[in-house]
């Protein structure tokens, strides 16, 4: 096995409080199933253009009228038109906001999304790697469980005690 993929398949994400191990799934034979017109990527693809573009509006639209949110913050299921995302409050202090695809699987009956956030509030530069596992209807998401790691949060908590934070 290739070094590139020992490290993909033991790279960790916390969420729940729990390190879940993010296994590489991508291959030849699950790539080539999606394609750029695929509703499903498209989904992904508007989920992320709405957080490019920080707007809580675009990003709730692109749930379902019963399509539900997860992620470690929320810590349960909650309904995704009502959700602003789980970056909002930064989107708004954010100098800097930028979410791309890192890759994209399209299983069975759901997809993996794996994606990547960088940001600056204030001095404090901001990196998120996460993987949304979702289900698509309708080309809108029905559910969605997003794990992320949360320590930028606490780099974030860590400057605005020692007044780095505007």
């Amino acid at each position: 096995m290739a070094t590139r993929e020992r490290v993909k398949e033991k790279n960790a994400l916390t969420a729940w409080g729990r390190t879940v191990v993010w296994v590489a799934f991508v291959s030849t034979a699950f790539a080539s199933r999606c394609s750029p017109s695929d509703g499903w990527r498209q989904a992904a693809t508007k989920w992320l253009e709405a957080c490019n573009r920080r707007d809580a509006k675009a990003w709730k639209a692109v749930f379902g009228a019963d399509g539900t949110y997860e992620d470690p913050l929320t810590k349960h299921a909650v309904p995704g038109a009502v959700h602003e995302g789980p970056f909002a409050r930064l989107w708004h202090e954010a100098k800097s906001w930028r979410c791309e695809m890192a890759g994209f699987v399209r299983l069975e009956d759901s997809a993996l999304l794996e994606w990547r956030a960088n940001g600056q509030v204030g001095e404090v530069e901001l990196e998120f790697r996460g993987l949304a596992v979702f289900a698509v209807q309708d080309d809108r998401l029905v559910w969605m469980r997003n794990y992320f790691d949360t320590r930028p949060f606490l780099k974030l908590l860590q400057a605005e005690r020692a007044g780095r934070r505007p």
